[in-house]
């Protein structure tokens, strides 16, 4: 049996005795739960997290590059590394190649380094990369090297953790930069999940890469 009735807004409402079964609702708590469960599973996974860190990484840079172009002025950006991971983008005043108070900020990031950080290590994981994502014919990590705490800048090794970008929209030196997602013992020759980088070319573009150990003999770089 059905009646309908008419709100004050002049809609028609069907008004019935039958509501849903227990087969109905049994069926949407079931899929309410598969969805709840895939949501979960994909925030445990540690590359998630070391993809959106990267991906975010890329997007500052371009903003970065943007700020330069549009100020008309050069544009850092500081790795920053310790108790805590991320980086720094200001302009900086006092050249001193760190964003201080006497910049001018644009934007600061950290992140838990317990979930993601910059793939510092001095011994090269076992199923971690041996040969940079740039190419370069340096062995990887190499125990003096820049590339052993997970930035590179310049290319040469030269342990030069920031990169400046200019007015022009280039970059004052290629580099890369690696992070990871470390397991509970915060030591990057245990990996949880492989490596990704992201390389920056001096004319100011991005590529991302991850770290396949499967792939070749003893595994390459692949471009996302």
């Amino acid at each position: 049996m059905r009646e309908n009735k008419t709100n004050t807004f002049g809609l028609v409402i069907y008004v019935g005795e039958e509501g849903y079964s227990l087969v109905e609702l049994m069926v949407v708590v079931a899929i309410i739960g598969i969805l709840a469960l895939g949501l979960f599973t994909m925030s445990r996974d540690p590359i998630i997290d070391v993809k959106g860190r990267i991906f975010n990484l890329r997007s500052d840079l371009n903003l970065a590059r943007g700020e330069a172009v549009r100020r008309n002025a050069a544009v850092l950006v500081e790795f920053v590394m310790g108790a805590t991971d991320g980086y720094n983008i200001c302009i900086d005043l006092d050249a001193s190649n760190t964003c201080t108070v006497a910049d001018t900020m644009i934007k600061t990031v950290t992140w838990d380094d317990r979930i993601v950080q910059y793939y510092d290590v001095a011994v090269a994981a076992p199923a971690g990369p041996d040969v940079t994502a740039s190419g370069d014919a340096d062995s990887w990590p190499v125990a003096v090297a820049a590339d052993k705490d997970g930035v590179t800048f310049p290319l040469d090794n030269t342990n030069q953790n920031y990169v400046t970008m200019l007015p022009n929209g280039t970059c004052l030196s290629a580099g890369d930069i690696y992070l990871y997602a470390p397991d509970s013992r915060d030591d990057a020759t245990h990996l949880r999940t492989p490596p990704m980088a992201l390389t920056v070319s001096q004319a100011g573009l991005t590529q991302i890469f991850r770290w396949r150990p499967t792939s070749g003999v003893g595994g390459q770089w692949a471009i996302k």
